[in-house]
């Protein structure tokens, strides 16, 4: 879609009265500057979008165990093993 100026369109453009097929002279002269409009995405907006990707990579989760961890901490019957927790860490360094 295209926006060639921010005026509100009156009731005989609405209406189509008076309307031909030929586009205005403003209108030729905003398509040949499109073609030349570019586009630069900022360091940070690269960044963004690369961490949307890696988050879509992601699998999805285990709802069902989320759940069943969430009711044994709840319930205080959730100990975990301390020494295989620091073994995963250190091993992810």
């Amino acid at each position: 879609m295209k926006i060639y100026n921010n005026k509100p369109a009156s009731n005989q453009e609405v209406a189509g009265i008076g309307k031909t097929d030929k586009p205005a002279p403003q209108e030729k002269a905003s398509a040949a500057q499109s073609a030349s409009d570019k586009i630069k995405i900022s360091s940070r907006g690269r960044e963004i979008s690369e961490m949307m990707d890696a988050i879509s990579k992601l699998p999805p989760t285990r709802d069902d165990r989320v759940n069943a961890l969430k009711e044994m901490v709840s319930s205080g019957k959730y100990s975990p093993d301390s020494l295989k927790i620091a073994e995963k860490l250190i091993g992810e360094l």
